[in-house]
């Protein structure tokens, strides 16, 4: 596993704003790269649809693997719906050293708004009674969230996103080198070092970077990262109009 690696997942219903969202965090900061994970869905669905979800997860695990090792943070989207979530996100942090997870909350009408109104290009197709009904479920998600965006109004205020994100990345950054007191995370590289100051193994970007139990102790943390973040951030943050 890599040291200095984050995965972030958005999480939200459909119609959310999670694509956005992704898009606009890799647009705007270095070393983000949004890996739409619906697209992999699509793609497995138009093969055949027997046994398309677990070949996409399949897919979607190895390419995470890959992006690991060339970006800082990769971002990806989910509602958070599914029965097996809980298992997938399991999987996440075994590949990940630091995952964090970001809810993105907006009022069921908009998202269904939302829904009708966009193209389907890059978007699962299915009824607006099975997005009433899925959403219905993602709504109630509830998990650990290190960050949480209000996206129920009709202005994109991408600064404060970005900013928010920032702060929460250099807040997990900050609690993986707490939980790892030998570790120095700079261009990529990661260097553990003796207590002597000695430098013992340095690692590249496609290096293993962290013991099994070093990453663990170290995604075990991951929560507490967002404490520092919303406290900076004076609680949860509140957006508008993530589409």
């Amino acid at each position: 596993m890599m040291a200095g690696r984050r995965l972030i997942v958005l999480v939200g219903p459909k119609g959310a704003g999670k694509t956005t969202v992704g898009k606009l965090l890799m647009g705007s900061i270095e070393g983000v790269h949004f890996f739409e994970v619906e697209r992999v869905f699509i793609a497995e669905m138009a093969k055949s649809s027997h046994g398309a979800m677990h070949r996409s997860f399949e897919r979607v695990e190895s390419q995470l693997i890959l992006l690991r090792q060339a970006h800082q943070t990769v971002v990806v989207e989910s509602t958070g719906a599914g029965s097996a979530f809980e298992t997938h996100l399991a999987r996440y942090r075994a590949i990940f050293p630091v995952v964090l997870l970001v809810q993105i909350s907006t009022p069921s009408d908009v998202c269904l708004a939302r829904c009708r109104a966009r193209s389907l290009e890059g978007q699962i197709d299915v009824s607006e009674a099975r997005v009433r009904s899925h959403n219905i479920t993602a709504a109630d998600v509830s998990l650990p969230w290190d960050l949480q965006l209000d996206n129920g109004g009709s202005e994109l205020d991408t600064a404060r996103i970005v900013a928010a994100v920032q702060d929460l990345i250099r807040a997990s950054q900050q609690r993986l080198r707490q939980q790892l007191p030998g570790l120095e995370i700079a261009d990529g590289f990661a260097r553990t070092s003796s207590s002597d100051g000695d430098v013992t193994a340095e690692h590249s970007p496609v290096g293993t970077a962290l013991t099994e139990s070093a990453a663990a102790t170290a995604a075990a943390g991951a929560g507490a990262a967002a404490g520092a973040a919303g406290a900076a951030a004076g609680g949860a943050v509140s957006y508008t109009h993530l589409r």
